[in-house]
């Protein structure tokens, strides 16, 4: 038997009020820390700069951390989507691979002193954070392993080589490539440039074993 949907509710006053507040407050904070650091921010700091009291700051993330992490969320959240075109985009699987690790920097590099302080704070956040992340970083992780058991499967790539480790490798190769971007302004493009070798020598060992 179909049940008939509820209508969905209009957002009220205060719906649009709060999602306002949210926005201001994750506004400032990208901008100061971009500009003082995570530690050289304070959480009055983000709520003079958005306007508000800094309270509102607990009220809708939890804390100074929580606010980081939610704008963490924000940038990832259309990354994931590219990324999956990518992976079903023409090519080898190798190029495809690249072509992923591609969108990735794109969107990591949108704004490289922020990545510098996520990258940071990713060593020190609470676990819980670290398990949600965990999830999403290993979405994309899917998307890299499953391009290399096809490349194994067309033979294109050795089959000795085990999809998992070499997707976990690739993406510590990447982690680290991107490192000219935050230090040396160096374009997302320029930098899948520099660590595109050693990508193709990780499979090209592999053929030799």
């Amino acid at each position: 038997m179909l049940r008939a949907r509820k209508p969905r509710q209009r957002p009220t006053a205060r719906d649009r009020q709060r999602e306002e507040t949210r926005k201001r407050l994750l506004d400032a904070a990208r901008k100061l820390f971009a500009k003082n650091g995570y530690e050289g921010v304070s959480v009055t700091d983000i709520g003079k700069e958005a306007g508000v009291s800094h309270a509102m700051i607990y009220a809708n993330f939890g804390d100074k951390a929580g606010l980081l992490y939610e704008i963490i969320k924000e940038n990832n959240a259309p990354q994931y989507p590219a990324a999956v075109c990518a992976a079903k985009s023409s090519g080898s699987a190798l190029e495809r691979i690249i072509k992923v690790l591609g969108v990735w920097a794109k969107y990591d590099l949108s704004d490289p002193e922020l990545l510098a302080i996520m990258q940071g704070y990713s060593w020190t956040w609470p676990a819980e954070f670290e398990r949600v992340n965990s999830r999403e970083r290993a979405k994309h992780l899917k998307l890299v392993e499953d391009l290399i058991a096809e490349g194994i499967e067309q033979a294109e790539f050795s089959d000795r080589l085990d999809a998992a480790i070499a997707s976990d490798a690739i993406f510590a190769i990447y982690t680290w490539g991107l490192r000219p971007g935050v230090f040396e302004g160096a374009s997302a493009a320029a930098c899948i440039q520099r660590l595109e070798p050693q990508i193709r020598l990780l499979v090209e060992q592999a053929h030799e074993v």
